[in-house]
C-alpha cells in the first residue's frame, strides 16, 4: 500500500480539505458502504427525575470499522451519506476501543464515546469534552474512485517512522 500525493478527483466526497496538498493519502481498501451508518443507530434518551438517562433501543452494534493505515490503528466512522471520519482506535484516556463506542451529538458536535468510561471525543477535531488535557488523533478522510472502485482514503502529514527499520537505510 503506497501513499498517494495527487489531489482528489472532482467526484470525491468526504471531510478532507483540499487546501492540504502536502498530505500523503493512504487507501484503506474499505468501500464507503461497508461502514455502518451511525445516523441509523443514534442513542435515544429519556428525561428522568435524576437527569438525563440513556435508553438503548438497539442491540449492541459496532459502529466503527477498525483499520491499520500508515502503521496507525484507526477507527473509521460514517454519519449519513457524505460524512466520514478517521480517529485513533484506542482511547487516550482509558485505552478503550473507540471503534466499539457510540456516536452521539453533544452540544451540536458529533462525538464518539469511549465504551470503557464514556468519555466523548469530537470526531471533527479529536478534542475530549471532559478535559482539555486529552485529545484523540483525528485524520482527514476522502472518498476516491480508483479503477472504477470507490474507497476511503486517510490523509497523513508524513510517513509513520515506525514503518522503517534502521537497517533499511
Amino acid at each position: 500500500m503506497f501513499p498517494s500525493t495527487h489531489p482528489p478527483s472532482m467526484g470525491s466526497m468526504g471531510l478532507a480539505s483540499n487546501n492540504a496538498p502536502d498530505m500523503l493519502w493512504f487507501d484503506t481498501f474499505v468501500h464507503p458502504d461497508e461502514i455502518v451508518d451511525s445516523k441509523d443507530h443514534m442513542p435515544e434518551y429519556e428525561y428522568t427525575v435524576t437527569g438525563l438517562k440513556r435508553i438503548k433501543k438497539r442491540d449492541r452494534i459496532q459502529l466503527g470499522t477498525p483499520v491499520v493505515v500508515n502503521g496507525k490503528a484507526l477507527a473509521l466512522f460514517r454519519h449519513g451519506d457524505k460524512h466520514f471520519f478517521a480517529i485513533q482506535q484506542i482511547c487516550p484516556h482509558a485505552g478503550g476501543n473507540l471503534a466499539m463506542g457510540d456516536i452521539e451529538e453533544i452540544d451540536r458536535m458529533l462525538c464518539v464515546s469511549c465504551p470503557r468510561h464514556k468519555w466523548p471525543f469530537v470526531l471533527h477535531t479529536g478534542d475530549c469534552l471532559v478535559t482539555e488535557d486529552l485529545r484523540a488523533e483525528q485524520y482527514p478522510v476522502e472518498i476516491r474512485t480508483t479503477n472504477g472502485l470507490r474507497s476511503i482514503f486517510v490523509g497523513f502529514s508524513g510517513l509513520n517512522q515506525t514503518l522503517f527499520y534502521e537497517d533499511d537505510f
